[in-house]
């Protein structure tokens, strides 16, 4: 059980169906944004009852991630 709402899991759902769907769009900054998101929230909780829904998001994702990657490299886990 996560403690997300209904509601906001078919939101979330939605959007990530939307962007694997769209990947050759691979240098759209919301698409990063929807990316690190995940990362962010899975980073924060790895346990929590939540993270097998932002894994989900991210293996949905991972098509779009190529200029999500060159942010996230920058970056040093404590600042995600």
């Amino acid at each position: 059980m996560t403690d997300i709402d209904t509601t906001r899991l078919d939101e979330l759902a939605d959007s990530w169906d939307e962007i694997r769907e769209d990947y050759q769009d691979s240098h759209n900054d919301e698409y990063d944004q929807a990316v690190l998101d995940c990362a962010t929230r899975l980073a924060a909780d790895p346990g929590g009852a939540s993270a097998p829904v932002w894994t989900l998001g991210l293996v949905v994702m991972a098509p779009t991630s190529p200029g999500c990657r060159a942010r996230v490299s920058r970056r040093r886990p404590w600042q995600l």
